[in-house]
């Protein structure tokens, strides 16, 4: 503080958020020091983080029963008459 006047300083910011949470570095406009936030995860990005955790377990679990992203042979489709089409 300069004179115990307050400075405004949050014109001088930098973003430092990703998709994983939030966090900010607001620097002073007289002195150039900076004060970064503590980081917050990311509601969303915890959940999202769970889910993608559960389907590799699920991808693990399929693969190991024989059951994983086979490729399965396609029949060809049946037209109005009942008959294979070749469109």
């Amino acid at each position: 503080m300069s004179g115990g006047r307050l400075v405004a300083f949050t014109s001088n910011m930098e973003d430092n958020s990703s998709e994983a949470g939030f966090q900010f570095t607001f620097f002073c406009d007289l002195c150039q020091e900076g004060y970064k936030t503590r980081f917050i995860e990311s509601k969303t990005y915890k959940k999202g983080r769970l889910f993608r955790g559960l389907g590799r377990v699920a991808a693990v679990a399929g693969d190991l029963s024989g059951r994983g992203n086979r490729a399965t042979p396609r029949r060809p489709a049946l037209g109005l008459s009942g008959t294979a089409s070749t469109a």
